[in-house]
Formats: structure tokens, C-alpha cells, sequence
């Protein structure tokens, strides 16, 4: 497994020298948070490899650079409570409690039972204990532990659910892809008021459906 942590310093300092990961907390949690630990088997020999992989159920884990680039502009800061849809194996959702630390939580939200069971295993495995895996409907949010810093969404949608913004804190941010004839356009919404949202265009990617 060493060959792994070795691998994953090299992915982050890649990152880093092409000025996609700009905050040291966000390099700090890529170092701390091996990818290999939420690829399944299968795929393990790639962890490290600037690309998606597929997990269960026509699922992917995103591509490093992606995920950095949405950690990035998401601007998580020690505290927060964060809400994470479409977690998927976990790895941005722990990503996302290193960042965070022990006063902040960060509610996983997940709708395959099989990827909230395999994401649950490896948040045991790294013994981190301020994330909630939540087996539920992304689209709806996760009400109970609103109103949330930040909200992260892992999936394609065509704008961001009415009760999602609705869960969101007033200066918080939505980071979110959004359709766009046959792609998504990744998107920081910066919510400046009750409904009212700034949008600000990340670049294109390609995302699964939520579902």
C-alpha cells in the first residue's frame, strides 16, 4: 500500500503545480484521505490516475482535478455544516471533514443503498467521526441538519432544488453542475438572499444524472 500514499502524494503536488489546488487545507485533506480506500477493488490499480471511476450501479468516483476544482470554489472553512448529495463512496464527503474539523459535520447524502453501506465501511476504516451518511432523495435535501454552510452536489441536475436552497444559510454556497445541451456547466451559486442566488461558471464537465 505504500506505492499508494506515494501515488497520492504525486497527484496532489500535480494539482498543486498546475494551480488547481490553491488552499493548503484542501492539499492537507487530498494528502489525508487516500482515494484508494473509496475505489472499489476492481478499479484500485487506477486510484490515482486523473480520471472518473465507476463504483456500483453506473456510479463514478469524479476525477481528482474535478473534485479539487469544486473543493475550491465550495471554499469550505473549519466549522462549517456541510451537506454533500450524492456522496457516493465518501471520498469528497471525508474530504470535505478533514476541511471542516471536529466542530464542523458534514451530512453525506445518498440514494444507492449499495454505495451508502461500501462509503459507511470507509469512514470507519479512516475512524473519522464528523460525518453522517444519510440513505435518501438528494432532490428534497436533507431538512433535519439545515441550515447547512455549504451544500456540494455530486450530480447532473437541471437547476438546484427549490428545498435545497431553501437549506442553505444566507452567504452560504452551492456548488453544483447544471445541464447544459448534452454536458453540465459546473457552477458556484453564492445564495445572497431568500431564493436569491448569484451564479458564477466554473467550466464544463461531464457528470452522472442525480437521480
Amino acid at each position: 500500500m505504500d506505492k499508494f500514499y506515494k501515488d497520492n502524494e504525486v497527484m496532489v503536488q500535480s494539482l498543486m503545480a498546475i494551480g488547481v489546488i490553491k488552499t493548503p487545507s484542501i492539499a492537507k485533506a487530498f494528502l489525508t484521505t487516500p482515494r484508494h480506500f473509496f475505489v472499489p477493488e476492481k478499479h484500485i490499480k487506477y486510484s490515482y490516475h486523473d480520471i472518473a471511476l465507476p463504483t456500483f450501479k453506473g456510479q463514478t468516483i469524479s476525477q481528482p482535478y474535478t473534485v479539487a476544482v469544486m473543493l475550491e470554489a465550495l471554499s469550505p472553512e473549519k466549522g462549517n455544516k456541510i451537506l454533500d448529495i450524492g456522496s457516493g463512496t465518501g471520498w469528497t464527503t471525508c474530504l470535505l471533514s478533514r476541511i471542516v474539523g471536529s466542530r464542523g459535520k458534514i451530512i453525506g447524502l445518498e440514494i444507492e443503498p449499495e454505495l451508502v453501506e461500501f462509503s459507511k465501511k470507509n469512514i470507519k476504516k479512516l475512524k473519522i467521526r464528523n460525518v453522517e451518511i444519510i440513505l435518501g432523495d438528494g432532490k428534497k435535501g436533507y431538512k433535519l441538519e439545515s441550515p447547512y454552510d455549504r451544500v456540494l452536489i455530486n450530480a447532473g441536475c437541471n437547476s438546484i432544488p427549490e428545498l435545497v436552497v431553501d437549506q442553505t444559510k444566507i452567504g452560504g454556497r452551492i456548488v453544483a453542475p447544471i445541464n447544459a445541451n448534452g454536458h453540465q456547466e459546473l457552477v458556484l451559486f453564492q445564495k445572497i438572499g431568500e431564493g436569491e442566488l448569484k451564479r458564477t461558471n466554473l467550466g464544463t464537465f461531464v457528470f452522472v444524472e442525480l437521480r
